[in-house]
């Protein structure tokens, strides 16, 4: 059997799920390998991701998901024929509505419950039951798209943090619950599950669950492809000798480049189980094998790739763009001061802004917006799931990243040939630009060299922005294929 594991699968998602998606599909289609993929987070509404997965081409029929929960519950998480739904009106309470679908519930004065429905429904989406006393929330009860209780949620009446939660199946059966310290770490302490009802299983910790669903699912021969470093304990200790690839997607360094990521060391150390990493880059591969004695065949160096297409550079916008997460990683305090120097050149090109608040970043960069005056020029979107069209209108993208797994988005704007400034970061920009050709290098933290190149685009356009054929699909193809060749007779 051919496995993907990863902590979640997000509906909307970055990097390296959809490269992991990618992966599964061009494995699928060109060479025959129908994939399993193994999650590990809780999402009530993972039938309704995966079915639109499917109809959104990114997934196949033939590639099953399957989910830790779902499994716990003996399959009876999901029933898209049962469909409740629960009345408005409740006896000896008043009710406020606060909008079409939301209601406040009064006993006399005291505030008492509060409804959240889906959406132009008579479904809930959770209730809250409030403490006359705090004023806070004592539980939330949350209910599936069908209107099903799935979870219930307590909260300490002392810090009002969580400490206890209960999952249920679709006949309300208990299958999983899960407690909390109160503290403020709030971790957690145990997690007990249940069959028919009745208590079976006690763990310490979620891993510790995992590594219980991977010994019940994975079997001898087993190829794995690991895209989590969350599950690499688990998996490296399973009972089953599995051929394990752990995929790297991200630097294994700390920001500071000079210490291994904590995240990353199980990994690393526990060598011996590993089959093949794979790694993105072979700048990546090396610095690993200057701190770590691991040998050149148990790499795999295997680049994304692109299947290059008919680029239309006709309706292109006065704009620069920049696609991904507003975290602390990207560095957007640089591009936005980079921007800010780049106006002084009296052009009136624009910076579009496409992705998600991360760690509180979107607040501090309107701040710095406003301290540079560029409030003005600087167009701020959601995450978007067309980048190809963004790119394909803008005159570059761009990159100021502290560090990168590979830069995904960059392939992806040069093969519609946009060209992409970029600071010269592990792990990628420099295998995927060819300065001058397709984009710009520039060194980290030059802000003002950054500024440069952005007038150099405008002023002086790159007309013959393409892939580089060591990025095609045809040798993402080729690569794969030799990877699972070897590991069939490994």
């Amino acid at each position: 059997m051919l496995y993907t594991m990863t902590s979640t699968l997000p509906a909307q998602h970055g990097g390296r799920t959809k490269s992991l998606l990618s992966r599964i599909a061009m494995i699928e289609k060109h060479l025959g390998y129908a994939t399993t993929i193994l999650t590990t987070n809780y999402d009530a509404a993972y039938d309704r991701i995966v079915q639109t997965f499917r109809e959104k081409n990114i997934l196949s029929e033939t590639t099953r998901i399957e989910n830790v929960y779902e499994w716990l519950s003996g399959n009876r998480l999901f029933d898209e024929q049962v469909s409740d739904v629960t009345p408005r009106e409740i006896e000896g309470l008043r009710a406020v509505e606060s909008d079409v679908n939301t209601v406040r519930y009064y006993e006399d004065e005291t505030y008492v419950l509060y409804r959240k429905y889906h959406e132009k429904s008579d479904r809930l989406s959770f209730e809250d039951f409030m403490s006359p006393a705090s004023k806070k929330k004592v539980e939330r009860w949350q209910y599936n798209d069908n209107g099903r209780l799935h979870r219930k949620i307590r909260y300490s009446p002392r810090t009002h943090k969580k400490i206890h939660e209960q999952f249920y199946d679709q006949e309300g059966r208990i299958y999983c619950e899960k407690h909390y310290e109160e503290q403020k770490s709030n971790k957690l302490i145990s997690i007990q599950t249940y069959q028919h009802e009745r208590p079976v299983h006690t763990f310490q910790t979620e891993k510790d669950l995992f590594l219980h669903y991977f010994n019940h699912r994975l079997t001898d021969g087993d190829i794995v492809f690991n895209d989590a470093r969350l599950l690499d304990w688990p998996l490296l200790h399973c009972q089953a000798r599995t051929k394990n690839i752990l995929v790297f997607h991200n630097s294994h360094l700390e920001l500071n480049q000079q210490r291994i990521k904590k995240s990353y060391q199980i990994a690393l150390e526990g060598s011996a189980r590993v089959s093949k990493y794979l790694v993105l880059t072979t700048h990546q591969k090396d610095e690993i094998q200057a701190r770590f004695t691991i040998p050149d065949d148990q790499f795999a160096v295997i680049p994304h790739s692109i299947e290059p297409v008919e680029i239309d550079r006709t309706h292109v916008e006065d704009q620069f763009c920049f696609i991904g997460r507003f975290g602390k990683q990207k560095q957007l305090e640089h591009l936005l001061r980079s921007y800010a120097i780049f106006k002084r050149s009296g052009h009136p090109t624009k910076l579009a802004l496409y992705g998600a608040d991360e760690d509180g970043q979107l607040a501090l960069m309107k701040q710095m917006m406003y301290l540079l005056n560029i409030e003005e020029d600087v167009l701020i979107h959601d995450f978007t799931s067309t980048p190809d069209q963004v790119f394909a209108s803008s005159r570059a993208s761009l990159l100021t990243s502290r560090f990168e797994g590979f830069g995904l988005t960059v392939m992806e704007s040069i093969n519609v040939g946009c060209p992409v400034i970029a600071y010269d970061v592990r792990y990628g920009p420099r295998e995927i630009i060819e300065n001058g050709q397709n984009g710009y290098l520039v060194p980290e933290g030059d802000v003002t060299g950054f500024a440069e190149k952005m007038v150099d685009i405008v002023e002086r356009p790159l007309t013959h922005v393409q892939t580089k054929p060591t990025l095609y699909q045809t040798k993402g193809i080729e690569n794969y294929r030799n990877l699972l060749n070897w590991l069939h007779t490994e």
